[in-house]
C-alpha cells in the first residue's frame, strides 16, 4: 500500500524514527520503499516493528465486528437518557471519575479470594480508552519508572501490538515463542531464561488471544510472579478475556497471587465479556500507585481522558456486576443521579447471560465440527472466549500453502484471520487460522464447511440440522430463522421454507430484511410465480445493504468476510435473476434492460444472446437462486 506523500519532502525526527523502530533519519520516499518491501513479507520476524505495524497501515481497516451483539436494554436506557442530558462540565478527572474508580476498586475486591492479597484503594485504579491504548501508556510508564532497564518479555503467538508499542516507546522486544504442546502458553522456565538484568517488564496475557487457552493451574503463574518479584521487573497482566470463562471455570486473577500491588499491572475491559460494547472503547488498570501517577501525568499531557458519558455507562455495568455478587451498588449510581430497579437488574442479567451462553455454545458447536474433521491437523480448545485456533492439513490441490490462504480468505463467508497475524512459528504461519464466533452461527457453519470441503448439498443438510438445534435455544433470532430458510430452500423444501418465513416480519435488522426479501423473491420464482418473486426481488434491491451502508469499503477483513455471500448480496445476481424472470414472461424490453443492467455492474452470465429460446430460459428459472 502506499501512502499519500505531503507535497514537501519530511523528514522523520528523531521521536518519528524510534515510533517506527529505525535507528536513522529517514525521508519519506525510503520509508514508502521500505513499506513496499515489508507489505509482501512472507515470515514474521517478532523483533521487526513491521510484524505488527504493517496490518495498520490500510486507514480504513477497524477491529470492526461484522456480526455485532446488541447492547443490553438497560445499558442502552442509560446510554439515551445522559445523551438527552445538557448539562457539560468542565475537564474530567485524570484517572477517571471517583465514583467509577470507587466502584472498580470495590469489584477488584470481590474477585480477589486470597485473604493475603493487596488492599485495593481508588488510588490503584486508571480508566483509559480501552486495553490496547492502556497497554501503549503502562508500557511507557514502566520504561520511564525503569530508566536503566529496556528490555520487555512478552511471549506469541498474541495479540500483535506488544511488539510494536514496545519499539514505539524506546523499549526492546524479548518475545519467547511458545509451543503447541502447552497450548502456546508460556512456561516459568521459558521466562527465567528470557530474564536479565535489563530486563523492566513482563508482559503476560491470559486467557490468550488467538488461542483462547489459559492456565488452569496455580502453581506456573506463582513461580511466574516470583520471579518478577524476585528481579524487581514489573509484571503486566492483560486479562481482558477473565469474564468469558467456559463451563463455569473460574479465571485466575492476577490480583490474588500477589500481596502487594508494586511493579503489578492488571489490564481489563468491557469489549469481550459485554461484546455489544466494542464501540465505548474504555477499560481500565488496577495497578501500582507509582504507575497510575504516571499515567495521569501522560494523561494530562497528551488529551486521553475518557468522555464523562462512557465513564457514567462503565460505572453502571460495573455496579452490575458488584450486584451479581450481593453487594450494593445503589450509592455509586446516585452520585451520578441514576436509579435503577431490581426488574432492570434481573434484566441485564439476563441479556448478558444470554449472549455469554451463545457465545460459549457456538464455539463448543464448531469446536466438534474442526475436531472430527481429518482437514484439521491441530486444534486448541478454548477455555475462554469467542475465539478458535486451529491449524489446517495443506490442500494437495494447492502447490502452495500461500495460494492456499489467499484463496482461503477470499472464498469463505466467515471472520478469520491467518496465523501470521498473530507471530505464529514462520514455518505453520499460513497454515495456523484464527476464527471468531459471532452472534449469527449460521455464517461461522457456513464458512466452516466451505473450509472442511462439504458438498454444497451435505453443507446445506449440516447447516439445517445444526440450526434446527440452534433455533430451540434461541427461537427469537430472525438472523438464524433466515439463515434457516435459506438452507430449505436450497434443499428445495418449499412448503417448510414458506413456513418459516411466514413467522418473520422485516425488522429494523437490515440484514433480516433483506435475507427475508431476497428468499420470498427466490421461493416464488421456483415456485413458478414469477410475477411475485420479481416484487420482492426489487424490493431486495431497494435495501441500503447493497449499496455498502451496513460495511465500509476498502476493510479488507470485512470484505473478504462477505466475498462468498455475494450470490445473496449482490445487486448484480438480483437485476439477472429479474431479467430471466422477465425474458421467461417474454417481457422482452424489461428482460434486456435489467440484462444489461446485471452485466454493467459486473454479472458474467448476463449476455442477452446466451438467452434464446424457451429451453434455456426454462433452464436458467431453474437453476435461479
Amino acid at each position: 500500500m502506499k501512502i499519500r506523500l505531503p507535497p514537501t519532502d519530511v523528514i522523520f525526527n528523531t521521536s518519528h524514527a524510534r515510533f517506527m523502530g529505525f535507528t536513522r533519519l529517514m525521508s519519506f520516499e525510503e520509508f514508502n520503499k521500505v513499506i513496499a518491501k515489508e507489505k509482501f513479507s512472507i515470515s514474521p520476524d517478532p523483533t521487526s516493528p513491521w510484524t505488527a505495524a504493517r496490518y495498520t497501515f490500510n486507514l480504513d481497516q477497524s477491529n470492526f465486528n461484522p456480526i455485532e451483539y446488541p447492547l443490553p436494554r438497560l445499558i442502552d436506557n442509560v446510554w439515551r437518557s445522559f445523551k438527552l442530558k445538557k448539562n457539560l462540565r468542565g475537564y474530567n478527572r485524570l484517572a477517571g471519575e471517583l465514583p467509577l474508580r470507587e466502584a472498580i476498586a470495590e469489584l477488584a475486591r470481590l474477585r480477589i479470594e486470597n485473604l493475603d492479597s493487596p488492599e485495593i484503594t481508588p488510588a490503584n485504579i486508571f480508566v483509559g480508552n480501552s486495553v490496547s491504548s492502556l497497554l501503549d501508556k503502562v508500557i511507557q510508564a514502566v520504561l520511564l519508572l525503569s530508566s536503566m532497564k529496556n528490555e520487555i518479555i512478552f511471549h506469541y503467538p498474541t495479540y500483535p501490538i506488544f511488539n510494536f508499542l514496545i519499539l514505539k516507546n524506546g523499549g526492546k522486544p524479548v518475545p519467547i515463542r511458545t509451543t503447541y504442546r502447552n497450548n502456546f502458553l508460556p512456561t516459568p522456565d521459558e521466562i527465567e531464561k528470557a530474564i536479565t538484568p535489563k530486563t523492566a517488564a513482563i508482559c503476560l496475557v491470559y486467557p490468550c488471544n488467538p488461542t483462547g487457552a489459559t492456565f488452569t493451574d496455580k502453581r506456573p503463574l506463582e513461580r511466574i510472579f516470583f520471579l518478577a518479584r524476585k528481579n524487581n521487573i514489573v509484571l503486566i497482566a492483560d486479562e481482558i478475556y477473565q469474564d468469558t470463562m467456559h463451563g463455569g471455570e473460574k479465571h485466575i486473577s492476577s490480583l490474588s497471587l500477589v500481596d502487594s500491588l508494586y511493579n503489578m499491572v492488571s489490564l481489563t475491559s468491557l469489549s469481550k465479556d459485554r461484546p455489544g460494547f466494542n464501540d465505548l472503547r474504555v477499560g481500565y488498570a488496577v495497578a501500582d500507585p507509582r504507575i497510575i501517577c504516571i499515567l495521569a501525568l501522560l494523561a494530562s499531557a497528551q488529551e486521553w481522558q475518557v468522555p464523562m458519558l462512557i465513564q457514567n455507562l462503565l460505572l453502571v455495568d460495573t455496579c452490575m456486576r458488584i450486584a451479581q455478587k450481593n453487594v450494593q451498588y445503589q450509592h455509586w449510581l446516585s452520585k451520578i443521579g441514576l436509579t435503577i430497579s431490581e426488574e432492570e437488574v434481573k434484566q441485564y442479567f439476563s441479556d448478558i447471560n444470554n449472549i455469554i451462553g451463545k457465545m460459549e455454545r457456538h464455539a463448543k458447536i464448531i469446536y466438534d465440527i474442526l475436531a472430527d474433521s481429518p482437514r484439521i491437523e491441530k486444534i486448541i480448545k478454548p477455555r475462554a472466549g469467542n475465539i478458535l485456533f486451529f491449524k489446517i492439513r495443506t490442500p494437495p490441490f494447492f502447490p502452495k500453502i500461500r495460494d492456499f490462504k489467499k484463496c482461503l480468505l477470499k472464498k469463505l463467508p466467515i471472520y478469520i484471520r491467518p496465523g501470521e497475524d498473530f507471530l505464529i512459528d514462520p514455518d505453520d504461519h499460513f497454515r495456523w487460522f484464527r476464527i471468531t464466533i459471532t452472534q449469527s452461527l449460521n455464517y461461522t457453519l457456513l464458512g466452516v464447511y466451505m473450509l472442511l470441503g462439504f458438498s454444497k448439498n451435505k453443507r446445506n443438510k449440516s447447516l439445517k440440522d445444526q440450526l434446527e438445534r440452534e433455533i430451540k435455544y434461541d427461537p427469537k433470532n430472525l438472523r438464524n430463522l433466515t439463515a434457516y430458510a435459506s438452507a430449505l430452500l436450497d434443499l428445495n423444501k418449499h412448503k417448510k421454507t414458506l413456513e418459516i418465513l411466514n413467522k418473520i416480519s422485516p425488522a429494523d435488522d437490515i440484514l433480516v430484511r433483506y435475507q427475508y426479501y431476497y428468499l420470498r423473491g427466490i421461493l416464488f420464482l421456483k415456485l413458478g410465480k414469477l410475477k411475485r418473486g420479481i416484487e420482492w426481488l426489487k424490493k431486495a434491491i431497494r435495501v441500503p445493504i447493497l449499496n455498502k451502508q451496513l460495511w465500509p469499503e476498502g476493510n479488507a477483513i470485512d470484505d473478504t468476510y462477505y466475498y462468498a455471500q455475494s450470490r445473496m448480496f449482490n445487486k448484480a445476481q438480483l437485476y439477472y435473476n429479474i431479467g430471466v424472470a422477465y425474458s421467461f414472461l417474454k417481457e422482452k424490453r424489461k428482460a434486456d434492460w435489467y440484462l444489461k443492467k446485471a452485466k454493467s455492474l459486473g454479472h458474467n452470465r448476463s449476455n442477452i444472446s446466451a438467452i434464446k429460446n424457451t429451453e434455456s430460459l426454462k433452464e436458467n428459472a431453474k437453476n435461479l437462486r
